[in-house]
């Protein structure tokens, strides 16, 4: 197994126990114990994110091996990465690392704004600010296709909640999808509109109310986004040419709910009928 810091550490007190745990690799040789021991150890589990990472975006980090054929990375917050590499018949031997068709997770409540309220296990949010707030989820994809939904459970004064993917240091301070580092689309309860960089665009028919469920269908072996509304495909294909990692993001403000659902089908299956990565 190798182990890489591939970014900066600061002085977070739970970072020497880290250091230490990684060092003693004898007792960390299969990633599974490794991200079982990050865990017990630190008890820091609802911050870590576990992401599968194409050769290209570890290339950007500095992270460079030739002898294996894909890698998975633990991002624990404030600057430290632990990456690692397996062959790839490896990676077929491993439980913790086979492919999957589905994602779990729930709303990470540990990078949203102040003014969001977490409940029923951190899959129902609420804003208390009249102005727009962003909510990531609590995983990360750069590959494969994943599907979630979000559902309103409250809807008042015709807002517009934007429901998309967004990269992690998104702004979490104003509608997703005003600025490049969000993709989303926008709803109100007669129409919808595509928001990224502050571009809109793709107006169509069809809202939203309260019980409405709104579907969000991420294809990262075709690198696009697209929408469905009611189980119904809403709109063209939103985003093309998605390439990276993104975590699932909403914006909502005061007057609406959400609940994230996840764990689902893709409604619509690749053309090789490939599985999901996490």
């Amino acid at each position: 197994m190798i182990l890489k810091f591939i970014s900066s550490i600061n002085n977070d007190p739970i970072l020497p126990r880290i250091i230490t745990l990684v060092s003693n690799k004898d007792e960390c040789k299969r990633t599974e114990n490794l991200m079982c021991a990050i865990k017990e150890n630190i008890n820091y589990s609802s911050l870590i994110r576990y992401h599968n990472m194409l050769d290209k975006d570890l290339i950007k980090l500095g992270f460079d091996d030739d002898d294996c054929d894909d890698h998975d990375m633990v991002t624990i917050p404030h600057g430290l990465t632990l990456g690692w590499s397996f062959p790839l018949q490896k990676r077929k031997n491993s439980s913790l690392l086979s492919r999957r068709r589905v994602a779990w997770f729930t709303f990470d409540p540990l990078s949203a704004p102040p003014d969001i309220i977490f409940t029923n296990n951190n899959l129902t949010a609420t804003c208390n600010n009249f102005d727009h707030r962003v909510i990531l989820g609590g995983v990360g994809f750069s590959k494969g296709i994943h599907y979630w939904e979000v559902q309103i459970d409250r809807y008042e004064n015709n807002s517009d909640p934007a429901i998309g993917i967004a990269r992690f240091d998104v702004d979490k301070f104003s509608m997703l999808g005003k600025e490049d580092k969000g993709w989303s689309m926008y709803i109100d309860d007669k129409r919808s509109w595509f928001l990224h960089h502050d571009e809109h665009s793709n107006r169509t028919e069809g809202g939203i109310h309260r019980g409405g469920v709104v579907g969000v269908l991420l294809d990262l072996d075709q690198h696009t986004l697209s929408y469905f509304v009611g189980d119904e495909p809403h709109g063209p294909i939103a985003f093309t040419d998605l390439h990276g990692v993104y975590f699932p993001a909403v914006s909502i403000n005061r007057n609406v709910q959400v609940t994230i659902r996840t764990g689902l089908e893709p409604p619509i299956e690749s053309d090789d009928d490939d599985e999901a990565d996490v």
